[in-house]
């Protein structure tokens, strides 16, 4: 049976910030980040959940990802009305895409933060054929095709759900060598971001893979704990 959890840091600080882990991350892997936050002024609302999020059952994929999204925006209107209002969102990898279904549900946010994200879920999937080899294989093995399973990933791909997102700030960070979310659904991204008017800046890593990106991102917390609090809004690095 599919769980998700949440852990909270910093319940008294009035800026809030919820964060949606990676794939296979557990609550206590983000104990630091979460008192990061609380030194930076936030209360953080970590969310996790089990490795079953993504599935060789796609209809069961998209339950998994609505689970969660629901569990957050719960979450989101039992906060105090104040609290509600500086509102943020930082995501990590396959969280992103449950981070932004939750943008896209929410009246405001202050910031969002994306550590590494793509524009369509089912066309990232599809280049596993090494890095993630049995999920593609057991796909294939039940008759889906790429355009199917577009089709039915099409609710919970992140491109897919921007349309609705007010915003003041965006951060993406991406990762040119990036084994697991290609370079191009990276840039699709951004490139949506922008289609819909939402102000999005980019940091680019050149040299590292994913998890390694994705970490570096992690401990160069001054960066995107500024950007959080709108003291940095211009953080293109590179390209876009």
């Amino acid at each position: 049976m599919f769980t998700s959890s949440y852990k909270i840091y910093g319940q008294k600080n009035s800026k809030v910030v919820i964060v949606f882990a990676g794939w296979g991350v557990r609550q206590w892997h983000l104990w630091l980040l979460g008192q990061l936050f609380t030194s930076y002024g936030f209360k953080a609302i970590i969310l996790t959940w089990d490795k079953t999020l993504l599935t060789t059952d796609p209809g069961l994929t998209v339950q998994h990802f609505m689970s969660v999204k629901n569990k957050c925006l719960e979450i989101i209107s039992q906060l105090p009305k104040r609290q509600q209002q500086h509102l943020s969102l930082f995501a990590l990898s396959q969280g992103t895409g449950v981070a932004l279904m939750v943008a896209n549900a929410v009246p405001r946010l202050e910031s969002i933060v994306l550590n590494l994200s793509g524009a369509d879920l089912a066309e990232i999937v599809w280049t596993w054929s090494k890095t993630v080899p049995e999920l593609k294989k057991s796909l294939r093995k039940k008759k889906f095709s790429l355009s199917s399973l577009k089709k039915l990933w099409a609710p919970i791909s992140p491109v897919n759900n921007l349309s609705q997102i007010k915003v003041k700030r965006v951060l993406v960070y991406l990762a040119m060598r990036d084994e697991r979310i290609p370079f191009t659904q990276q840039e699709r991204l951004v490139a949506a971001f922008k289609e819909h008017g939402i102000p999005v800046n980019g940091i680019i890593n050149t040299r590292h893979h994913h998890l390694l990106s994705e970490l570096i991102n992690l401990l160069k917390f001054d960066i995107y704990m500024s950007f959080l609090k709108g003291e940095r809004t211009n953080t293109l690095l590179r390209g876009h």
